[in-house]
């Protein structure tokens, strides 16, 4: 199998872009230690998005991730 079809890459990247852009605006005021203390919702919603645990899984059973699926995108 290829690598992942431009759809698939674009979209799982979004939700990564999202989630640094979140944590990067607010936590430019915050110490250091807060900031890496501190959940951001879009954090959240990436680490337990389907790509998220797919990727992980697909590596451990030595394996490439399906592309043939649709991107599940998380809720809200």
């Amino acid at each position: 199998m290829g690598p992942k079809s431009p759809v698939v890459a674009r979209s799982s990247a979004a939700l990564s872009v999202r989630a640094i852009k979140e944590a990067a605006a607010a936590s430019q005021t915050m110490p250091l230690q807060e900031a890496f203390r501190t959940r951001f919702v879009w954090e959240e919603k990436r680490m337990h998005s389907a790509d998220a645990q797919e990727g992980p899984l697909a590596f451990v059973e030595k394996r490439p991730p399906p592309v043939d699926r649709p991107v599940r995108r998380p809720v809200g």
